[in-house]
């Protein structure tokens, strides 16, 4: 009765190989390939390990679409960046990072509460209020608040973040109002996250594409201005347009046409140009270029 021969399989780092390649037992790898490797990863020593899984961590803003951009400072001081729709929270050692201290409002039955220049963010929360007074109609110290409708000095209080409606606010109140984080009033409270607003649409996030340098990242997509997020503190961030100090620039002028700086009258030089054939597709310089970086004689200026 013949005898199986045992094979002895020594590594699986060929990795998972093509049905093309089944047949090519020339390859030096062909010995240490697989055709299905589920659930390992081969490792470049040979073995083949079990994936690691995954673990629930902290569940997402309204539980929605959340992308994770990374954001490592050195070697002890590393974020996640939670990119939702129209604001960021900022993950660390497992947890959001929780908003602090507190405000004080004045409340309007047209349901618009004024803080002037708060640092809230659209749909943020819970929130508690408070008062040395009478808290204005409709608003309860037991209740939990989000922040909706907001601008730089007003907003307005929902009951619910993920489906937003104001309170209806029927009365001023009196005394000095105040709104805190949940957290400050209720010990047992998780913290309410600290966020910031952003100006992508939530279909377009994940084609961010970004570069970092110390506390600055810079984000980048083919539909939006360059913008740079800046890390002034844990409860400190800065999202803006960067602003761009050489280039990048169009492609050099082929044409004779000739620019010409000339000494002003301004805060600088005056630029004139000898033709407007090669400026702006031939139509001269707009008002548009107003504040682009120009390139002349390979010298930068700006307009």
């Amino acid at each position: 009765m013949p005898i199986r021969p045992d094979l002895i399989l020594p590594g699986f780092n060929g990795g998972e190989w093509s049905p093309r390649m089944f047949g090519r037992i020339d390859q030096t790898k062909y010995p240490f390939a697989c055709k299905t490797l589920l659930n390992f990863l081969p490792r470049p020593q040979g073995p083949a390990i079990r994936r690691p899984g995954s673990r629930y961590v902290i569940n997402t803003k309204c539980d929605g679409e959340t992308h994770l951009i990374p954001f490592v400072r050195d070697a002890t001081t590393a974020f996640q960046l939670a990119f939702s729709d129209g604001t960021i929270r900022f993950l660390k050692n497992e947890g959001y990072i929780g908003v602090t201290g507190s405000d004080t409002f004045t409340a309007a039955t047209s349901d618009i509460c004024t803080a002037t220049a708060h640092v809230f963010a659209d749909n943020q929360g819970p929130f508690r209020v408070t008062t040395s007074g009478t808290l204005p109609g409709g608003l309860d110290v037991n209740d939990d608040y989000y922040i909706i409708w907001l601008t730089a000095d007003t907003f307005s209080l929902s009951e619910s973040q993920c489906t937003p409606v104001a309170v209806d606010i029927t009365s001023t109140g009196s005394g000095t109002h105040t709104i805190q984080p949940k957290d400050a009033i209720d010990a047992t409270a998780a913290p309410t996250p600290y966020e910031i607003n952003h100006d992508y649409a939530l279909a377009d996030i994940e084609d961010i594409q970004w570069a970092q340098s110390a506390d600055v990242i810079f984000l980048t997509h083919k539909d939006y201005a360059p913008q740079e997020l800046r890390r002034n503190g844990d409860e400190d961030w800065i999202i803006g347009d960067s602003i761009l100090k050489d280039g990048p620039y169009t492609r050099r002028n082929s044409t004779e046409t000739e620019l010409d700086p000339v000494n002003g009258t301004g805060d600088g030089d005056v630029i004139v140009a000898t033709s407007i054939v090669g400026i702006n597709n031939d139509t001269g310089f707009q008002s548009s270029d107003v504040g682009r970086h120009l390139w002349y004689q390979d010298l930068a200026t700006e307009v």
